[in-house]
């Protein structure tokens, strides 16, 4: 195991906070933000958690097995789900 993964492990309750905090930072910016500022960038996410974009995305794989951006787009699919399953509206 190199350092990279056995960083991951050795620090396991703070990146579990991370995750919790990027789920947080995501649920708040797709709430307010996306309608008018799209996706938000791999750099803007991991400025607002204070930790590299690299960082970011080697923790992501470690404890999803997504990237940053697969982690994005997936949370925008849950997201139109869960507006989808909603309302009454067309979906057109």
């Amino acid at each position: 195991m190199d350092f990279n993964q056995r960083q991951f492990v050795t620090r396991k309750v703070s990146n579990y906070k991370i995750l919790e905090r990027l789920e947080e930072l995501l649920n708040i910016y797709f709430e307010d933000e996306y309608a008018t500022n799209g996706l938000p960038s791999v750099k803007h996410v991991a400025d607002k958690l204070n930790i590299s974009p690299n960082y970011l995305t080697s923790l992501l794989k470690a404890l999803t097995g997504e990237n940053t951006l697969q982690h994005l787009k997936n949370k925008i699919a849950d997201k139109a789900k869960e507006k989808f399953s909603t309302t009454e509206e067309p979906t057109s």
